[in-house]
């Protein structure tokens, strides 16, 4: 995704981000990386920092709205992991949350956009 990203903005044509569903389909098999990967805050925190710089600077603001949507939907799965493991406490004051919080608030992002109810009663109690 972020050589994707690069080549977009590489070029001179208008580049527009899917903010929805994903683009393309593959079939995951047992053993694959795309099937044992585990999905951190940590790593979130990595690559959005990556796909920050994969954007222009003077376009952050237009995409922002796009990159807190994919990541809302990350920290969505995230968290699903952290009930299980019993690990919300941590996920609640890891960097990727507090910074994901501090760009809805920038944007004044409408939590209509991504109606997920717990999520937001989630990254309320993060806020404090």
């Amino acid at each position: 995704m972020l050589m994707n990203l690069r080549l977009a903005f590489a070029s001179s044509k208008p580049v527009r981000l899917v903010g929805g569903n994903s683009v393309y389909n593959y079939i995951q098999h047992g053993g694959n990386i795309t099937h044992v990967f585990k999905l951190t805050a940590d790593y979130e925190h990595i690559f959005h920092k990556e796909r920050l710089q994969a954007i222009p600077e003077e376009e952050h603001a237009r995409y922002m709205p796009v990159m807190i949507y994919r990541r809302l939907r990350m920290l969505r799965r995230i968290l699903r992991c952290a009930q299980k493991d019993n690990t919300v406490g941590e996920l609640r004051t890891s960097v990727f949350v507090k910074e994901l919080i501090a760009d809805i608030h920038a944007t004044r992002y409408a939590f209509w956009r991504y109606p997920h109810w717990r999520l937001w009663r989630f990254l309320a109690s993060a806020g404090k």
